[in-house]
């Protein structure tokens, strides 16, 4: 009777992995129940499919079944406890062990000791740590991380996992990314046709840390199957951590019911690292490779890498690679030539008008005040600074920012410019001023 779903679904492998067992056991008091192959495969047939049987029985029985009910096949159920038995009987006789399932694919040095914390990610860092101490036992279940890429979120996640495993804190704990779990679903649907033994693969997962999640989007058969585990793991408090590009709710085509459930627990967004911040991460890096660099030199990369950590890296990895075969010495000059391309594609992404709408803000004037023909100091002082940054910052010729802002000479650009250069390099706290503005600029323009 159950045979003629075969024709609405159209799809034979998506009918033998969800109704290639299942038949209609009995009829009672206007009931149908319907056996399934197990637990995880009921959820989903329950849900999305369980009104569209309810139909088609009711076509077929005259309108005499009003309900439709599922039921694990008993003899799944027996050879299930009786594996479940011998495992549990097994693992009585032994000590338990922390495992990472793929952990192969792990840093060794993505770990919390090796993360640099700032402003811009340290509720994320206590939120990652709090968890891994006691998965599953807070409310931070379940935890997602969203941020663009290159901020720090896999080495948050695999410290996790790290932490779960050299901690004993969790026994079984399961690592994979979004693209890797679409691979094995549907390897297991259409190679090995047998989608019960991918659900079997996370029956005893105790901690799922699960990579990129917007990788899903517009998946909906995959991420029917992931509702189902990861409805099942919540359900028995195990820890679930999750990463992303995006906030949850931003991600297109991500289905509804999964969305809620993301925002049932505690998410949290990594910023762009801070001046401070980038700092820190390349002393840490400098020191990890064993690279001697001033403080000049490491200031002046921190203030010319600003998109994310990767960048940071790489830059450090260049700089290295320079010294070793190029055999240079590694001032502040040689490095200023070495990151020459990255200060050419920011002056791309940077405009004057851009920086006029950040200093005048910053100063709390409008832009316009910027262009207009007044020497009052309050005024004249951003003015200067914004010339000097649209010199710095834009490919701008001296003639054409001078046209910006009021059509003034390039004479008086270059006067201002060499005004705020002397300042900078002698007053601390006017530095400091320029810096935050800059940065302003550069976050705005990504």
């Amino acid at each position: 009777m159950l045979h003629d779903v075969r024709n609405l679904l159209k799809d034979p492998v998506q009918y033998e992995a969800y109704f290639g067992n299942t038949e209609l056991l009995r009829i009672h008091e206007e009931t149908a129940v319907v056996s399934i192959h197990n637990q995880f495969v009921q959820d989903i047939v329950e849900e999305h499919y369980g009104s569209m049987i309810l139909t088609l029985l009711r076509k077929k029985t005259a309108n005499a079944v009003k309900a439709v009910a599922f039921e694990v096949v008993e003899r799944e159920k027996i050879t299930e406890q009786v594996d479940i038995s011998a495992e549990e009987e097994s693992a009585s006789q032994r000590e338990p062990e922390s495992r990472i399932i793929n952990g192969n694919l792990f840093y060794p040095d993505y770990t919390f000791d090796t993360f640099v914390v700032g402003k811009s990610n340290q509720m994320a860092y206590h939120a990652a740590l709090s968890v891994s101490e006691a998965p599953g036992m807070t409310s931070f279940n379940p935890f997602t991380i969203y941020g663009k890429s290159g901020l720090g979120k896999t080495h948050l996640l695999q410290a996790i996992g790290h932490f779960c495993k050299h901690e004993g804190t969790a026994e079984n704990i399961y690592y994979i990314t979004a693209h890797d779990f679409l691979q094995r679903f549907l390897d297991f649907i259409y190679k090995r046709r047998d989608l019960n033994a991918f659900y079997r693969e996370f029956h005893h997962v105790d901690v799922l840390l699960i990579d990129d999640i917007h990788f899903l989007s517009n998946k909906i058969k995959t991420q029917e199957c992931f509702y189902s585990i990861f409805s099942k793991l919540i359900n028995l408090n195990k820890q679930i951590i999750l990463t992303s590009d995006r906030l949850p709710s931003e991600i297109p085509h991500m289905q509804e019911n999964l969305v809620n459930r993301f925002k049932n627990g505690l998410v949290v967004d990594i910023k762009p690292p801070s001046l401070k911040t980038r700092l820190s991460i390349l002393k840490q890096k400098a020191k990890t490779d064993n690279i001697q660099l001033s403080d000049d030199v490491l200031e002046y990369m921190a203030s010319q890498i600003t998109t994310n950590i990767r960048a940071l890296e790489g830059v450090l990895t260049k700089v290295l690679a320079s010294s070793i075969f190029c055999n240079r010495e590694l001032d502040l000059e040689t490095v200023q030539v070495l990151l020459d391309d990255y200060r050419r594609e920011r002056k791309e992404n940077v405009s004057i008008e851009k920086i006029q709408n950040t200093v005048s803000a910053y100063f709390d004037i409008s832009p316009n005040q910027l262009r207009a023909h007044t020497r009052k100091k309050s005024i004249s002082f951003p003015r200067s600074i914004a010339m000097y940054l649209s010199r710095k910052m834009t490919k701008q010729a001296l003639r054409s920012i001078g046209l910006e802002f009021g059509g003034r000479d390039y004479s008086t650009v270059i006067y201002a410019c060499k005004k705020i250069e002397k300042l900078r390099e002698t007053d601390t706290q006017f530095k400091t001023t320029l810096t935050s503005i800059e940065e302003r600029i550069r976050t705005s323009s990504k």
